[in-house]
């Protein structure tokens, strides 16, 4: 909670830094600070929770080249810490980036490496108040807009599986494969392609989640009677 509140304050003063003309040169200074602490910090635990700081995303909106360039993209920061600190879940520092600004980066940039960093970056599900999924409008930009799809993919494969949930997981992991569902039908024959063995993998495994559910529920059956 006292995380949650420096955040807020923080995340105030920000916006209202940011708001101000000018002060190009400290604004700069901010993300070299970042990735400086970044570059020096050994235990990416350290940095679990910053994917759901509105600070690091109010930096990232607002200085997303910068932001981009120097630390995501930076070699001398190693991937392990970004991709943990990035993006969690339904969470990511580049929320408040749009679709489209990551999109004309990775195009513009020169590293071809630049869609699958930031296809493990992004938050790549959301789900309605009914657990309805889909891929965020960030996740789906990436993948129509990357000259491979299939690497895309795999990446968003990596990040499927949820670390809570209420009641069945099996269930859980249905609902929320109807985000990779819906990509069976989609204009792109890449796509199309790519997304099926992805798809068809993870219903053979929530098939075996259900089986496995149903022998132990049985077993507490049995235990009872």
């Amino acid at each position: 909670v006292q995380d949650q509140l420096l955040d807020y304050r923080l995340n105030k003063i920000l916006l209202t830094c940011f708001a101000a003309t000018g002060f190009q040169s400290e604004k700069h200074d901010l993300i070299k600070a970042i990735a400086k602490s970044l570059e020096e910090e050994e235990k990416a635990d350290n940095y679990f929770d910053i994917h759901d700081c509105e600070s690091y995303q109010t930096v990232a909106a607002h200085m997303p080249e910068q932001f981009l360039r120097e630390i995501l993209m930076n070699p001398d920061i190693a991937e392990h810490k970004t991709s943990r600190m990035f993006s969690h879940n339904n969470a990511s520092v580049l929320s408040k980036i749009t679709p489209e600004y990551l999109t004309a980066y990775c195009r513009g940039c020169n590293n071809p490496e630049s869609w699958r960093i930031i296809a493990q970056a992004i938050a790549v599900f959301h789900s309605d108040d009914d657990q309805n999924y889909a891929l965020t409008s960030q996740a789906l930009a990436i993948l129509e807009a990357a000259p491979e799809p299939k690497l895309i993919l795999e990446r968003y494969k990596s990040k499927f599986h949820s670390t809570s949930w209420t009641g069945s997981l099996a269930r859980h992991l249905e609902q929320k494969s109807h985000a990779f569902k819906v990509l069976l039908d989609h204009d792109s024959l890449a796509i199309r392609e790519a997304i099926r063995p992805i798809y068809d993998s993870l219903s053979q495994s929530i098939d075996a989640e259900y089986t496995r559910e149903r022998k132990e529920d049985a077993a507490r059956e049995q235990r009872f009677e």
